[in-house]
C-alpha cells in the first residue's frame, strides 16, 4: 500500500486524544480544521456510546481507516481552506498511518488535562478509567512510530496550543515545519 497517492497537499494529519478539544476547535474554526470522529465508526449504530464497552462495530477499525484513506486520496470532506485533519488517537489508527508512510503530528496534552477534559465533557466512567490506566503506554506507542513527525506536549487547551503566543508554534508554523518547507 505504500505506493498509494494521497492528496494531502499542504494539509496536516493530527492525532489528538479524546478530551483534547478537537471538536470544539473544529466548530469554532471550521475554515481551518476538520475532524473524522471515530465514535461514528467504532460503535454499532444502534448502541448508545455510554453503554458498557464491548459493542464495537465488527468492521472497526477498517471502516474508519477506509474513511481516512478516502479523505487523503480524494481530498473530499475538506473545504478549500481547511489545513488540519484531526483523527483518532487509537493506536491502530496511528499504526495504519505509519505503516503507509503517512506523516502525522501527535498533539498530546498531559494526562491530567485529558482526564479533566473528559470529566467536564461527561465521558463515561469506564472510558476515563481506561485513559487513567493506559495513557502513558498509548502516548509512548504513538510518539515512537516512524511517521510521527512531531509530538507536541501541552497543558493548555488545544486552541491555546495552536493560537496563543505562549506556545512555541502557531498552526502556520506547524504546517510549515511539518511539510519540511
Amino acid at each position: 500500500m505504500a505506493d498509494r497517492k494521497y492528496n494531502i497537499g499542504d494539509r496536516v494529519v493530527v492525532i489528538a486524544p479524546p478530551g483534547s478539544g478537537k471538536s470544539a476547535l473544529c466548530k469554532k474554526y471550521p475554515d481551518i480544521f476538520t475532524e473524522l470522529q471515530s465514535e461514528y465508526y467504532e460503535f454499532e449504530a444502534n448502541r448508545p456510546f455510554d453503554e458498557v464497552p464491548g459493542f464495537y462495530d465488527p468492521w472497526w477499525p477498517a471502516n474508519y481507516i477506509n474513511a481516512i484513506e478516502l479523505m487523503l486520496e480524494t481530498g473530499k470532506m475538506f473545504n478549500a481552506t481547511q489545513k488540519i485533519l484531526f483523527v483518532s488517537s487509537h493506536v491502530e489508527v496511528a499504526k495504519y498511518l505509519s505503516d503507509r508512510g503517512i506523516k502525522f503530528c501527535f498533539m498530546c496534552p498531559i494526562k491530567e488535562t485529558v482526564i479533566d477534559n473528559c470529566k467536564k465533557a461527561n465521558y463515561n466512567s469506564w472510558f476515563i478509567k481506561y485513559i487513567e490506566e493506559n495513557w502513558n503506554g498509548i502516548k509512548d506507542r504513538i510518539s515512537n512510530m516512524s511517521s510521527c513527525k512531531s509530538v507536541l506536549m501541552y497543558s493548555c487547551s488545544l486552541e491555546d496550543a495552536f493560537f496563543h503566543n505562549d506556545f512555541n508554534s502557531t498552526y502556520h508554523d506547524i504546517i510549515k515545519n511539518f511539510m519540511g518547507e
